[in-house]
């Protein structure tokens, strides 16, 4: 039996992702999560590092931030090219 090998680009992948149920959405990120970062906690970890990190560059303590001021600084962050 021969195997076929099936090339998608990253936008064909994310509309097939939209396709699937909310439930094998979630099972797919817990999949990636855990392939990348071992485990959800370590993610949730690397990502507040990161945080804290991007913080200080632009002049902000992250240490002093409430949760709303965390989430504003995170949003600001990922649409900052929009602006």
């Amino acid at each position: 039996m021969s195997t076929s090998t099936l090339t998608l680009t990253y936008e064909q992948v994310l509309d097939l992702v939209k396709q699937l149920s909310y439930s094998c959405q979630a099972e797919l990120v817990g999949f990636l999560i855990e392939s990348r970062w071992g485990s959800l906690d370590q993610f949730t970890k690397d990502g507040e590092e990161h945080g804290r990190l991007l913080a200080w560059k632009r002049g902000k303590d992250w240490d002093n931030m409430n949760d709303e001021e965390r989430l504003d600084f995170i949003n600001d962050i990922v649409h900052e090219d929009r602006g």
